[in-house]
């Protein structure tokens, strides 16, 4: 069941101009131990002609424009490290600050989310059989009142043979669902993700 909510679009497509991006990246890798790695990252990028989604709020007319450019400042560091032979950890954590200009610049004031943090485990518990774990940080989104949250993926393999193997991939395990944002395209609705168990087989010719 659903609502058929038909929108139409105002203006050309061939007004439209191409986003324009520069980047700006500095990177440091160094091996702090034989088995630990660091990468530290700093950057900052610039965007014109950013292509907005203007809906008027009565009607279901929409139109795109090149109305808007921003910037985005910040840094993420990598570290990773093999604790025993068979256990190797991963953890990064990024931030970053998003500023945008010119048309609706203050409707999409915290709209991304500026930290994020994740950590991976890698374990061998057979020569068959690998466990990997994702434990997941992400930073609140004030525009759309999505508050700071924890997700947990896992998967485990089975090599059956060298050809075959299975694995099982559970996502979002801590909650039924959790929200991304909003979609635009459908009265600014949460878009939400849901938690998911399914079994996977790959088959190498």
């Amino acid at each position: 069941t659903g609502v058929y909510n038909p929108i139409s679009w105002q203006g050309s497509p061939g007004s439209l101009d191409l986003e324009n991006l520069i980047a700006y990246e500095a990177g440091w890798r160094t091996l702090v131990t034989p088995g630990t790695l660091l990468d530290a990252a700093i950057f900052f990028k610039e965007y014109d002609d950013l292509i907005l989604y203007n809906r008027k709020p009565t009607i279901a007319t929409s139109s795109l424009s090149n109305d808007s450019s921003a910037t985005v400042s910040g840094g993420e560091f990598t570290l990773t490290a093999r604790i025993l032979d068979d256990l190797t950890l991963r953890s990064s954590y990024s931030l970053s600050h998003v500023d945008y200009h010119g048309l609706h610049s203050l409707d999409n004031s915290g709209r991304d989310m500026e930290q994020r943090f994740h950590l991976e485990a890698y374990l061998d518990l057979t020569d068959d059989l690998d466990l990997r774990t994702f434990f997941q940080y992400c930073d609140e989104i004030p525009l759309y009142d999505i508050e700071s949250q924890w997700r947990m993926d896992a998967t485990i393999t089975w090599k059956a043979n060298e050809q075959l193997d299975f694995a099982l991939v559970g996502r979002n395990l801590f909650d039924p669902s959790h929200p991304e944002g909003k979609n635009p395209l459908v009265s600014n609705r949460l878009v939400e993700i849901e938690r998911s168990i399914f079994l996977i087989a790959t088959f190498q010719f």
